[in-house]
């Protein structure tokens, strides 16, 4: 055995053993024993950016796509499809990653338990995630576990049947409505109401965006492309069913939305907040969406 290919045999022989102890000790006990958590949730958490990077970091040795233990790789496109609403191989009734709630996210738990229900404290070995890498794991996943701004995750293509109405659980007051064109190629359209009032980025200070407005945006899917980017307007002035008040439209932005299932949504966008004026007061933000009513058609479809 040359010296090259010892270093990679004894990191999977570790992670390997680490599998068999973390299996045994998983036996002993069925409930997880967790420290509190108590942090403020960071609403500027971007997968790409804060997530990605622990990841392929600390999480590279056993969850690549040669590896892949516990039937899992973080690898590249590979991790945010692997992890949000998918079941664990070791225990099928736990999720991996389950939107807005860490503490039904097993890969929460496996980070911050002493004894995770299934399994060992990862990353095996130690030591543990810092208490910045587990606030932003913690601050990812409750507020929705959204794709990255840059969208470098795993998503299905555009059909009609996701049309309909979408929320961020996460921030009150705030809905979208997807409608699907049936043009060739097929068209997005998006609506998307917002009565935010919570901290939003703009160049790297916090800015608190009051107003409530309505966004508009259309947008053709592109074929090969899983995601779908359109163009954000802001109407003013308009009342309905009147059509001698026209709206005046503004291009305030521009938006990536990605389908992770049918009933899993992320929407990546840039906003300007102040057309016309303060050209440097901008916002972006990956927020996830949740479907408030999933078609049957689209699980059929999905499967």
């Amino acid at each position: 055995m040359n010296a090259s290919t010892q270093g990679p045999l004894r990191a999977t022989l570790a992670c390997a053993l680490t599998m068999v102890i973390a299996l045994s000790s998983s036996l002993s006990s069925a409930a997880a024993l967790c420290d509190p958590f108590v942090t403020q949730i960071d609403s500027s958490i971007d997968y790409d950016r804060d997530i990605k990077p622990i990841f392929d970091t600390k999480c590279g040795g056993c969850h690549s796509r040669e590896s892949a233990f516990a039937d899992l790789s973080l690898e590249g496109i590979d991790a945010h499809g692997q992890l949000v609403d998918r079941t664990s191989s070791q225990d099928p009734s736990l999720t991996r990653v389950t939107q807005f709630e860490p503490a039904s996210s097993l890969l929460w738990l496996k980070i911050q338990c002493a004894q995770p229900p299934v399994g060992a404290t990862m990353p095996p070995g130690g030591p543990q995630l810092s208490l910045d890498e587990r606030r932003k794991i913690f601050s990812w996943i409750s507020r929705g576990a959204a794709a990255g701004i840059d969208g470098s995750t795993a998503s299905i293509e555009l059909t009609p049947q996701l049309a309909g109405s979408w929320q961020d659980p996460s921030a009150s007051g705030q809905g979208f409505v997807f409608e699907v064109i049936p043009t060739e190629p097929l068209q997005l359209a998006l609506f998307w109401l917002t009565f935010s009032d919570e901290p939003l980025l703009a160049n790297g200070d916090r800015q608190l965006e009051l107003e409530k407005r309505w966004y508009v945006g259309i947008g053709s899917a592109v074929e090969g492309d899983s995601h779908v980017d359109v163009e954000l307007f802001n109407s003013e002035g308009g009342l309905l069913d009147n059509a001698n008040l026209v709206s005046r439209s503004n291009t305030v932005g521009s938006a990536r939305i990605l389908f992770h299932s049918c009933s899993s949504a992320s929407i990546n966008y840039m906003l300007q907040l102040d057309p016309g004026g303060d050209a440097d007061l901008i916002v972006g933000r990956s927020v996830a969406l949740r479907r408030l009513m999933t078609s049957s058609s689209c699980m059929e479809q999905s499967h």
